[in-house]
């Protein structure tokens, strides 16, 4: 059985887990998945390397080696880490990768040798096991060079010169005129201070920023500070113009709302799992609100309970194939339901040759048949007669 090497790297003393983790990846993964996960975790933050196996993990949870083995598989297939495996079929690396989404970002790669550590930020990461650890047939658990673009800018302080030089800019005088308009008010250095944020470190464009102002000032939010951190937010999910916006405000509204009640869940606040399912389904799958709905109604009559991930499967089955129309669907379900009769009758025990024998021969085989000598039976017969007929003689 492969050794495991954790490398800890500069951590120590204390575990960071991504928010992003606890949002979005553990509420849908097994309870002793995320045991795991968090063990890989928590080892690799460790200073001292330490020599351990997946059977030593498996005793750790009083698990099976292919418990943990799955666990891996799992994680992998969210694309939370990588494995490599050795020409025996064991395990030989696991390099934990960066998450999607992931807004917390860490410099820098896990050493491979606690002796020479170095600072390796600027270095490519090579994620492939060296010779000398696929001779040794060890595992080792590396970190990948945590680089995460959407990283919230950090606010700048402008010097008179900047920031008269970039409020004269005619974006900028825009947005103020727009923002004062909204206020009644003329803007405050601060408040332009924060303007220039959105416009400059977030990089959004006019467009969008007086959309933010609109939807902050229908929701009675009469704050630049305030309309800074929504523009903050919408960042930090990734959306960077008004048409993202609008796209994830109707996924909010309309599309999770009603997959929520059909789901029978409360929709008061949207897990961000959640919504990251019915975003792929709706931006990357494309798929219209409809499609949505069917599959989310096949999955409670399937299942009799809410599940993201089935409903998950049915619409990635429909984009695999190509199915747009409920005519293509219905094409899709005749031919699954095709196979899997054929599947069915296949997985059916066939008796053999010799077992097989007709209903007649069945019924004429479950008996002895009798040969009877009838010329005896009739001398049996006429003797018992003589028989009956001299003891009444004899009687008179």
């Amino acid at each position: 059985m492969c050794k495991l090497i954790l490398d800890g790297g500069d951590f120590s003393n204390f575990t960071t887990i991504s928010n992003i983790f606890i949002d979005t990846y553990m509420p849908q993964a097994n309870g002793d998945y995320v045991k795991i996960y968090l063990y890989l975790i928590r080892h690799i933050s460790s200073l001292s390397k330490r020599d351990f196996s997946l059977s030593k993990i498996a005793d750790t949870f009083g698990l099976i080696e292919s418990d943990v083995l799955r666990a891996l598989k799992y994680w992998e297939k969210k694309e939370l880490l990588s494995l490599s495996f050795a020409e025996n079929g064991e395990i030989s690396c696991i390099c934990i990768k960066p998450m999607i989404g992931n807004h917390c970002v860490m410099k820098g790669v896990f050493s491979m040798n606690n002796e020479n550590e170095q600072d390796l930020t600027n270095k490519p990461v090579d994620n492939e096991p060296s010779e000398s650890q696929e001779e040794n047939n060890s595992t080792v658990l590396t970190h990948n060079d945590f680089v995460v673009t959407d990283i919230v800018p950090d606010e700048k302080k402008y010097s008179k010169e900047e920031f008269k030089k970039l409020s004269h800019n005619p974006n900028i005088k825009q947005l103020a005129f727009v923002a004062g308009t909204y206020l009644g008010k003329p803007l405050t250095q601060l408040e332009m201070t924060d303007i220039l944020y959105m416009s400059y470190s977030l990089k959004f464009d006019t467009e969008f920023i007086e959309f933010i102002m609109e939807k902050c000032i229908q929701a009675g939010v009469k704050n630049i500070s305030k309309m800074k951190k929504e523009a903050k937010y919408y960042f930090m999910r990734g959306i960077k113009n008004k048409n993202d916006a609008k796209i994830d405000e109707n996924i909010r509204n309309i599309i999770a709302k009603k997959v929520y009640e059909i789901f029978n869940l409360s929709s008061k606040e949207h897990a961000p799992s959640d919504l990251d399912f019915i975003r792929k389904w709706s931006v990357t799958y494309k798929f219209s609100d409809e499609f949505i709905f069917e599959a989310c109604n096949r999955t409670m009559a399937t299942l009799r309970k809410p599940s993201f991930s089935y409903a998950d499967g049915i619409l990635t089955k429909w984009y695999d194939n190509n199915a747009y129309t409920f005519e293509e669907v219905a094409l899709l379900d005749s031919i699954h339901a095709k196979e899997f009769k054929k599947k069915m009758a296949n997985n059916l025990p066939k008796p053999s040759k010799k077992t097989v024998v007709s209903k007649a021969k069945a019924r004429k085989s479950n008996f002895t048949q009798r040969n009877y000598d009838y010329d005896d039976l009739e001398k049996q017969l006429r003797k018992s007669q003589d028989a009956k007929i001299k003891d009444i003689v004899k009687e008179k």
